[in-house]
């Protein structure tokens, strides 16, 4: 037991009294005024929209298939302009949307307006405008939170119908990789509970959002991300033409190196204050000409004004570092960045084109379906980015494709080039479709094409033309890599065995639409 001692006696005692409740009555209001309440809390779940989806997802094996429709669900937050914010994963192959308010027990259908794979983010939309009546748009925080942060991340995780609320603390920002995608971006570290199905909702600082939940990690104890606010508004700012153009990046064919080693650091004339990164390599992209606007050797020493660190880091607020490419991704309608080089030991200002779209020689699908055709026996589809994320995912197919040296993995990161700018991997299936006239010969394999009747191929489509204008006696396929069989087939035979490995296996499509109006066109002369 406690015992207190009063130090007051009469009157002192309750003066003493009066004042010690006084300072307590202001404490607890204080504390009150400074942290979200009861009421703060019940504003936000008004913005908060549980998404339920049916989704059907390609199957990249055999890309002619769909794989078995899906149920899901995810959360999203209402923002301005009577739209629906959540994830690209959430919504992504969806064929039905609905969404259901906090406390409501009406679904309402729902359709994507905007997406993107690689931020991971999307925009919906409802037609019944009646839905947001009383439920408003939940504003977003202006500025980037700061580490130690406290937040409440709202949503529907599975385990429960009801709206869960949960509290963090912001541990770590950085700069890094969304996903398995290519796509980098900023994103905020955060120690609350984040389950399946919080995905989409909003975590919030003060009663406004500072991010998006879009992932967390099943290994460790309370470890989730946000997309923050600047990526959100990068995002949207890009779609409102009506379509997801993708970020600015500096084009890779510049090929960069840290300045760590003291070897390097003494041949490039670097003091041991100065930062930056080398440039290591260059591969011409655009036109006839390589552009000489960085040479190698060239040390980047700053971005638009903000020094690089031998890392390749730069400042982000207090206590904060992040990759220099953080800084290229914030020019977001400007085509160039001006860049503070050290060459041959004189500083040298220049402005460096920046890129959008596809960098790399395998495309991302983007969520739409992949491309393919059949002809004869075999299946031709193109080298996606989903299709070498899924084949490093299996121990099977990276050890079959090193024993064979197959290129699909190193072909598939490679960048686009003035050489290459329109090449496009292509890829047999994964097996023959059963038919007499494979006799002998071994599954395909995910080989790649090299060459069709000794014409090197150079993507999808100009192999459908080779193989719709030839007039040779017989097809001969040949493959990159080692431990492929070169296939020759009788052309006639070929062809005529297309409709029976349809039948046969139930196929409704020969191609998609795209690669059959080429196949279907009147042989070129």
């Amino acid at each position: 037991m406690f015992r207190i001692r009063f130090l007051f006696s009469g009157r002192s005692l309750v003066l003493g009294l009066q004042s010690t409740f006084m300072w307590l009555a202001i404490f607890l209001v204080g504390n009150l005024l400074g942290q979200p309440c009861a009421a703060d809390d019940a504003d936000v779940r008004k913005s908060v929209v549980k998404i339920k989806v049916t989704r059907v997802s390609p199957d990249l094996y055999e890309p002619w298939k769909r794989k078995s429709p899906r149920e899901s669900g995810g959360t999203g937050v209402i923002i301005d302009g009577n739209r629906i914010l959540t994830n690209a994963h959430v919504v992504g192959y969806a064929r039905s949307i609905t969404v259901q308010g906090f406390e409501s027990a009406e679904k309402v259908t729902a359709k994507v307006i905007g997406i993107s794979k690689g931020q991971d983010l999307a925009v919906l939309s409802v037609d019944d405008e009646e839905f947001f009546e009383d439920r408003p748009a939940l504003q977003f925080l202006d500025k980037l939170p700061a580490v130690k942060d406290k937040v409440n991340v709202f949503g529907f995780p599975y385990g429960g119908r009801q709206i869960s609320v949960t509290e963090g603390i912001i541990s770590r920002i950085e700069f890094g990789r969304y996903l398995k995608g290519i796509t980098q971006g900023l994103r905020i570290q955060i120690d609350a509970a984040v389950n399946p199905g919080n995905s989409g909702g909003p975590a919030v600082k003060d009663g406004k959002m500072v991010g998006l939940v879009f992932s967390g990690i099943r290994e460790a104890d309370n470890v989730a991300y946000l997309i923050p606010i600047e990526e959100i508004r990068l995002f949207l700012n890009d779609i409102k033409d009506g379509s997801y153009d993708g970020k600015l990046v500096l084009p890779r064919c510049y090929s960069t190196q840290t300045l760590e080693n003291d070897a390097i650091r003494k041949k490039l004339g670097l003091s041991k204050k100065m930062g930056g990164v080398m440039v290591r390599e260059i591969k011409p992209r655009e036109g006839n000409q390589d552009d000489d606007t960085l040479r190698t050797w060239d040390v980047i020493t700053k971005i638009d004004g903000q020094a690089i660190d031998r890392q390749g880091m730069t400042a982000l607020g207090e206590g904060s570092r992040v990759s220099l490419y953080y800084l290229i991704q914030k020019h977001i309608d400007e085509d160039t960045v001006h860049m503070t080089l050290l060459r041959d030991g004189k500083e040298v200002e220049v402005d460096v084109r920046l890129r959008r779209g596809d960098l790399m020689l395998a495309k991302d699908l983007k969520l739409e379906y992949p491309k393919y055709i059949i002809v004869g026996p075999m299946v031709f589809q193109p080298a996606t980015t989903d299709f070498v994320y899924q084949m490093h995912g299996s121990k099977k197919w990276v050890s079959h494709f090193v024993s064979k040296l197959n290129p699909v993995m190193s072909l598939g990161y490679s960048p686009r080039t003035v050489e290459n700018e329109d090449v496009e991997v292509v890829l047999t299936g994964l097996s023959f479709l059963p038919h007499a006239i494979t006799k002998g010969y071994s599954d395909p394999g995910f080989g790649v094409i090299k060459k069709f009747n000794d014409v090197e191929v150079k993507n999808l489509k100009h192999m459908v033309e080779l193989m719709r204008d030839s007039k040779e006696e017989y097809f001969v396929f040949e493959f990159a890599g080692k431990s492929y069989e070169t296939y020759v087939f009788e052309r006639e035979a070929f062809l005529a065995a297309t409709e029976e490995v349809l039948d046969d296996n139930g196929i409704r499509r020969q191609g998609t639409p795209e690669l059959l109006k080429v196949w279907n066109q009147e042989p070129a002369e």
